[in-house]
């Protein structure tokens, strides 16, 4: 996730049924997760190949934080709308930080090989926000 951009971000925003007013405004993102890994499930799986497996699996990380910066003279102008979407706001002089605290869930497949246990392909095909 620290590596999307801020489109991408509001993609999943969006997909997620969050408002994306105001992530246009927003210099950069981190994402942290401070609460691990739950509901690990492996919904398919089969083979592809003598020794190789493909599966589909889900998993979510129960609490994380997603953070952003923007211009304190940005939010200054755009206050209720940015506090409305966010949840916690820190001002300093130049830049705000503003925060949401998402339970973040994936979907995705991977292909393990039998002979090494190592995965070799992994995707992450959704990513959503609760």
């Amino acid at each position: 996730m620290n590596n999307l951009e801020i489109s991408e971000i509001k993609d999943i925003f969006s997909g997620s049924g969050w408002g994306t007013d105001y992530l246009d405004l927003m210099k950069s993102s981190r994402f942290d997760v401070w609460e691990g890994v739950e509901d690990t499930s492996i919904y398919r799986c089969f083979k592809i190949d003598y020794d190789k497996v493909a599966f589909e699996y889900s998993f979510n990380l129960r609490r994380c934080t997603l953070e952003f910066t923007l211009n304190t003279s940005e939010y200054v102008i755009n206050k209720p709308g940015v506090n409305d979407v966010f949840i916690d706001v820190e001002v300093n002089e130049d830049i705000t930080n503003v925060f949401r605290y998402p339970r973040t869930y994936f979907t995705g497949s991977a292909v393990l090989n039998l002979s090494t246990g190592e995965v070799e392909q992994i995707d992450i095909d959704e990513v959503s926000l609760r």
